[in-house]
């Protein structure tokens, strides 16, 4: 957060007093620790930390955690006659509106004040259908929002009314520079940046927003090791002032009249005053030059528009320690994009945590394309009057005021409770979403013969007399889009699924093809995400397929996609079905589970197997690695799993290490290439030497043409048609290649690719009650 030494911090739910702790050592605890620091500066540092927590519990126990760090001054102490005063409230709930009695438990009235340099913690993470009531007075003061500034919904999740009321209740308030602004600094949800409950919070940090972001760190690749409960993190630090964007050249002009806006106002001020401060600085003699330097370098300072630091955490950044105690992560060491400020939001406001410079450019090429939307079909639909609900495909030539214009797209078939059965047994096929595969639906269907016109809604499947001969559907969720074709007079997809019919002219089109490319996959995992879910996935609304990018020139380039089909088939079921073939022919040599194959050696040679930290902490399967290798020690073998240093584990006896590290190499990159510490225990491998050259001999007869490799030659060949039709050139092709093969978060974002298998849950209980949608 870049505090200085005398900024007053408090954390508003504090807990145990973690962060306190760490502001303290950050302050004078560390000096202390050394003997380089005196009592007085100690209580010095310790009256400029405030804290509040619910739980009267967690406030003690802050307050005891803080007071142990300074028990080394015990004659100080003594003399003193009494401890160091901690400011730290308990019971009182920190977003009730100052002055509302019912909430201003004892202390917190002193510490609810205006003027700190820094708030940070990690605040509660709670739904508004779970956080209780509010007083009315609370709820206008969220909602009616301050001066010019909007306010968000009292409704909203209470780590977003956490943030609010920091940056317009706790956090010192700038000059009329925007100087010396207070800093939050808050562990918060990834759906901070997407979702449309905290829109109107995104609002106020936007371009032209009343607080400026100055860093992100998006943890979700490493969530697991973050937290144990199911949050994808970040970490986000905020300025409570408005953001400074770049300059209209006119306003350099000292003949345009000053801008109405307060902000813009100063800011103009200080780039007009700047040359003349450059050329005293340039003039200036020997003497006076750091003066002068100084001057220049401050009002600098005041225009220069914002940029937002941002970080992607991987697990380079995890360090286990010496496994005992939760791992520590060296956010500092991750290195850092530097974007220009609004850079940092979409065009409908939402967050893109990972932006670059360079991944900038290619997107803003895609946007320079039309959205898809503008290739999906239109239909009328009459919203009043006589046949109100009534649809056609061509526009009404009287009272057209009375109907609207649609386009095809929307979810698939809400059921709730009231699916049946067509009585001549002649209904639909039902699928869901986790039917779909790229131009395939897999498995057998939910449900057969059925009436969907039973069902509470039906959105496009309601006007079957317009739609198409063949609509496309695409799973809700999933890492990125995946379309399959189908006809919606005999197919239907729940509500899994999102459903859209593309324009009468672009019916050749193979949306499943365009889907696999990697521009589109780049294109929606950087920017179209607008919800977050594990394992990278998340959901593809109607409101975000839209978003795609598109081009009429696609459909000139449709039949050459279409002839890429069959090779793309026939190198997935190569890859996939001998992968499967592969390791079935494994499964019938003699191998045997390595945690065996260690016992009995270890018998003989004594010694243990030792495993890294985090293999024993971590929560989160790891991705083995082709470069798996099993290195002699001086104790035993040293077998590597991931990419990582950190993911290892040390085998005493050598066949054992031998035997693993080929069964891990003949994983990787395979369906079966996540793994822990119960998967290893349990893993068949080789136990001898001749048994390892049996495993080669099978692995090298199935993998002597790399399938995987003809995947990806066949998916450049669809880039390099679809590419040019979106504007891309050869280098920006090679950059996309390039990420999505190298980069941790983007290499996952992979289609379902045809020839595989998704796992078929089902009907789940409860989700097709009637009262779910009440």
């Amino acid at each position: 957060m870049e505090l200085a030494p005398d900024d007053r911090f408090i954390d508003p739910s504090c807990g145990s007093g973690t962060f306190l702790i760490e502001r303290y050592q950050q302050v004078v605890g560390e000096e202390a620790d050394q003997g380089l620091a005196t009592y007085d500066e100690v209580v010095s540092a310790l009256e400029r930390l405030a804290g509040n927590d619910l739980n009267t519990f967690s406030a003690v126990l802050a307050q005891i955690q803080i007071l142990w760090h300074v028990l080394g001054f015990r004659d100080d102490l003594l003399k003193a006659e009494e401890f160091p005063d901690i400011a730290i409230s308990d019971k009182a709930n920190s977003i009730i509106r100052p002055g509302v009695e019912i909430a201003q438990h004892g202390r917190f009235i002193e510490i609810d004040r205006p003027d700190y340099g820094g708030v940070g913690g990690n605040p509660p993470y709670v739904r508004p259908e779970r956080a209780g009531e509010i007083d009315d007075r609370t709820r206008e003061y969220f909602e009616n929002g301050y001066d010019r500034w909007p306010g968000i919904s009292a409704e909203a999740n209470l780590y977003a009314l956490f943030m609010y009321r920091a940056l317009d209740g706790w956090c010192r308030q700038p000059n009329r520079w925007g100087e010396n602004a207070g800093r939050l600094g808050f562990v918060v949800p990834l759906a901070l940046c997407g979702t449309n409950e905290n829109s109107d919070l995104r609002r106020l940090f936007g371009p032209n927003g009343r607080w400026t972001i100055k860093e992100i760190v998006d943890l979700e690749v490493i969530w697991r090791n973050v937290f144990d409960a199911d949050v994808l993190p970040i970490v986000i630090i905020v300025e409570a002032r408005p953001p400074r964007l770049p300059l209209d050249a006119k306003w350099l002009n000292k003949l345009e009249p000053l801008p109405e806006r307060r902000e813009l106002r100063h800011q103009v001020r200080a780039a007009r005053l700047q040359p003349w401060l450059d050329n005293r600085l340039k003039n200036s003699s020997p003497k006076h030059r750091d003066v002068w330097e100084r001057i220049a370098d401050r009002n600098r300072r005041r225009w220069v528009p914002d940029q937002v630091l941002i970080k992607l955490a991987d697990k380079s950044c995890i360090d286990f320690g010496d496994g005992t105690k939760r791992p520590s992560f060296d956010l500092a060491a991750i290195k850092p994009a530097l974007i220009e400020y609004s850079d940092l939001f979409t065009p409908d406001g939402r967050i893109v945590t990972r932006i670059t410079p360079e991944r900038r450019a290619i997107v803003n090429k895609l946007r320079a394309n039309s959205q898809l939307s503008s290739a999906l079909r239109q239909y009328w639909n009459k919203k009043s009057g006589q046949e109100r609900g009534s649809v056609r495909l061509t526009a009404p030539s009287i009272d057209s005021f009375r109907w609207e214009l649609r386009e095809m797209i929307s979810r698939g078939v809400v059921f709730a409770g009231r699916k049946k059965h067509a009585q001549n047994g002649v209904g639909h096929k039902i699928y869901k979403g986790e039917n779909i595969v790229s131009g395939e639906i897999f498995g057998e269907p939910q449900d057969t013969g059925v009436d969907i016109s039973a069902a509470r809604n039906r959105y496009l499947f309601e006007f079957m007399g317009i739609l198409p001969e063949r609509l496309w559907a695409v799973p809700m969720i999933t890492t990125c889009p995946n379309a399959v074709s189908f006809d919606p007079r005999e197919v239907a997809f729940t509500d899994t699924a999102t459903i859209f019919a593309p324009r009468t002219e672009l019916a050749k089109v193979p949306f499943d093809m365009l889907f696999v490319s990697r521009v589109y996959r780049y294109f929606y995992a950087l920017t179209c995400r607008m919800s977050f879910l594990n394992m990278n996935r998340s959901h593809v609304y109607p409101t975000n397929l839209r978003l795609l990018p598109w081009n009429d020139a696609v459909a000139s380039i449709a039949d050459d996609l279409e002839a890429l089909r069959a090779p793309l088939v026939s190198a997935c079921e190569n890859h996939f079905r001998t992968e499967t073939a592969m390791f079935a022919a494994l499964e019938k040599l003699p191998l045997r589970p390595f945690r065996v194959v260690v016992r009995e050696g270890v018998k003989a040679t004594g010694g243990k197997v030792e495993w890294s930290e985090s293999l024993l902490k971590g929560t989160e399967k790891i991705e083995l690695s082709a470069a798996s290798k099993a290195a002699p020690e001086a104790d035993g073998w040293h077998v590597s799993i991931s990419e990582y240093l950190l993911d290892w584990i040390k085998v005493p006896d050598e066949s054992a290490a031998l035997g693993l590290a080929m069964a891990l190499r003949a994983r990787a990159g395979t369906e079966q290439k996540m793994v822990d510490r119960a998967t290893l225990l349990d893993m068949p491998i080789p136990p001898d030497a001749e048994m390892r050259e049996s495993f080669a001999r099978i692995i090298s007869d199935y993998r002597d043409a790399d399938h995987a490799d003809a995947i990806e030659a066949v998916v450049d060949k669809i880039d390099g048609l679809i590419g040019p039709a979106l504007g891309l050139d050869k280098d920006d092709l090679a950059l996309i290649r390039k990420e999505m093969i190298k980069d941790p978060f983007l290499r996952n974002i992979v289609p379902r690719w045809p020839a595989t298998q998704t796992r078929l849950h089902g009907y789940r209980t409860g989700l097709d009650s009637s009262d779910r949608y009440s």
